[in-house]
């Protein structure tokens, strides 16, 4: 409250430095709040307090920069005289922490005046503070927590000491603490003053490839327009330039930094390491399997560097295609139409290889995605009057990855959309079999749908087809547990009790397998009645 008259009555010079429940004494408050006349009363009414007005409170504030920070300057100025110069240098970095400046300027005032020579020691000096594991000194203190008039008031009054020099046990310069935070006003300000741009972490690495793999774009261009070098170390060598450890461990974001200021460097002639021809950058993108940076790579060169992105193109098309193929399955609609938009001229889709196959075994295999049947239908208007499916130099058809056909990863994935749309293309790949001897009826009854199965069927491929283990639908189902499946073979099928005793390879009937696999009784039972 600051009422002088009640503190004269109640003053005891025992319960002073008594600490309440925040470890703080009256003399605290008085600081706190600002009233100068109850300071002024306790200063001159207790000796002890007037020898040791900086005593701190449990946070390690003293009363001194309480003030300060509530900016009661009139306080501050009655207190700094009282204050030794080890005492000043620690409010010295309390005042630092808080980036209290015009009480900083205050402070290094107050040091001169008791003697001129150790006032270097204010901006040279470590403390402790709660947010490091390390002391630091005054400028990587303020670069740490982003204080950019903080760090102009260090690097204008007399701060002689080396930016580039490691200052403290963390073994980081100011610039590599303002990095780490994208403390980027503070980060202009040290490299104004002469920092270097390839400063390295504690860990030997350059901050730009530290920023790189953090994924902090404000802070690559920032870097790079003040020079910095593109080299790696450590094992991060081993992705031998920036461009490639940035495909591999950065976001599309950073990569369109880099390329554009590497094309920079094409322009105006060699840098001071190795940089990636036009021809590398695009490989690059393509073998670390990366299509938005890919298509920003493809388009920004076409122009200026259009025969090295032909040359590329042509030469990569079975990376392409399996680019194209995992996109498929991956990738949103907008990616997946930006790469296919590139790549459909130099890339087969149909042969594209990879583990699910090609790229239209890839969209048909999505399991009723939303995006699935526009993938397909982009995939398909473009195959022209070319087929479906692939066939080798002598016209056999092509079986892919884990499935057969097209068709066989359509019915894997039940769209209908697709299964209708490849049926209308080219219906003889109802009767194409996979690489075990497997329909894509057979499909259908593995994956219980009773309608898929009757659309896929033909005069060809029945009930009654076998694969290579002379297995039928109805042995599929029923090793299943696809009782739907199974109810709607046999009460459809012209002799099911035929079925019902087709052995396969082994001998097993659907009953061997369906007392096999299931652990549902029903479809046993039915199978016996």
């Amino acid at each position: 409250m600051g009422r002088l008259d009640i503190v004269e009555r109640m003053y005891n010079p025992r319960e002073l430095m008594d600490l309440d429940s925040e470890g703080r004494t009256a003399w605290h408050y008085a600081c706190y709040h600002g009233h100068l006349d109850v300071v002024k009363y306790l200063l001159d009414k207790d000796e002890v307090l007037s020898d040791n007005p900086a005593v701190q409170d449990k946070q390690l504030a003293a009363p001194l920069i309480l003030a300060a920070t509530e900016g009661y300057l009139k306080i501050v100025q009655l207190l700094l005289p009282r204050l030794s110069i080890e005492e000043l240098k620690a409010q010295f970095s309390h005042a630092v922490e808080q980036g209290l400046v015009h009480f900083m300027d205050l402070i290094l005032k107050a040091v001169l005046k008791l003697d001129p020579s150790p006032s270097q020691d204010l901006f040279l000096s470590k403390h402790e503070y709660t947010f490091s594991e390390h002391p630091l000194t005054p400028i990587q203190t303020t670069a740490f927590q982003n204080q950019p008039r903080v760090i102009e008031f260090l690097l204008l009054h007399h701060y002689n000491y080396s930016l580039d020099e490691v200052g403290s046990d963390s073994g980081t310069t100011p610039l590599v603490l303002a990095a780490q935070n994208q403390a980027l006003e503070s980060m202009r300000l040290l490299l104004d003053a002469g920092a270097s741009p390839d400063a390295l972490n504690n860990r030997g690495r350059p901050i730009l490839s530290v920023a790189v793999f953090l994924k902090r774009p404000a802070v690559v261009q920032l870097l790079l327009d003040y020079g910095a070098s593109r080299r790696l170390t450590g094992y991060w060598a081993c992705y031998e330039n920036m461009l490639k450890f940035c495909v591999a461990n950065s976001t599309l974001h950073v990569f369109r930094i880099l390329l554009k200021h590497i094309k920079r460097m094409w322009k105006f002639g060699p840098a001071p390491e190795k940089v990636p021809t036009p021809e590398e950058a695009l490989k690059i993108t393509i073998e670390g399997d990366q299509p938005q940076m890919f298509i920003f790579c493809n388009k920004y060169l076409s122009g200026q560097y259009r025969e090295a992105v032909e040359k590329v193109m042509q030469e990569q098309k079975a990376k392409l295609g399996s680019m194209v193929e995992r996109a498929a399955s991956r990738k949103s609609i907008k990616v997946f139409k930006g790469l296919y938009s590139i790549v459909f001229n130099y890339v087969d889709m149909n042969n594209t290889g990879g583990l699910i196959g090609s790229a239209l075994q890839t969209a048909a295999v999505l399991d009723n995605k939303s995006d699935t049947i526009q993938k397909f239908e982009m995939l398909l208007a473009n195959l022209g009057n070319r087929s479906i499916s692939g066939t080798d130099e002598s016209g056999h058809p092509v079986l892919n990855g884990l499935w057969g056909t097209v068709l066989h990863a359509a019915a894997w994935s039940r769209n209908r959309l697709v299964v209708t749309a490849i049926i209308d293309r080219q219906s003889s790949l109802k009767d194409q079999a996979d690489m075990m001897g497997r329909l894509p009826l057979h499909v259908a009854a593995m994956r219980d749908d009773w309608e898929l199965l009757q659309q896929l069927s033909t005069d060809k491929s029945t009930f009654y087809s076998t694969d290579k283990m002379k297995c039928n639908a109805l042995h599929m189902a029923c090793g299943l547990d696809k009782i739907s499946v199974v109810r709607g073979i046999l009460e459809t099928a012209e002799s099911p009790s035929e079925l019902l005793r087709t052995p396969d390879v082994d001998g097993w009937t659907p009953l061997h397998w369906a007392c096999r696999s299931s652990v549902n009784v029903d479809l046993v039972k039915f199978l016996l009645e």
